[in-house]
């Protein structure tokens, strides 16, 4: 897992890490994660989704 999120910058990381609750206590939902990092809910769903591309294209290159 931390070699893939090693594709992502510093904001997509947390927000993914938080959604899924990778290194905290629980999983954050959109409007939790958005008050943390002064963002509106909508701009951390498209962020994650944009991290999700990335994961995903770094995936598919790494088993190539």
């Amino acid at each position: 897992m931390r070699i893939a999120l090693k594709a992502l910058n510093d904001r997509e990381r947390t927000i993914i890490c938080m959604s899924c609750g990778y290194g905290y206590s629980k999983e954050f939902k959109d409007k939790e994660i958005a008050e943390v990092l002064d963002l509106t809910s909508e701009r951390v769903r498209q962020i994650r989704h944009s991290a999700k591309n990335k994961l995903a294209a770094a995936y598919m290159a790494a088993v190539k």
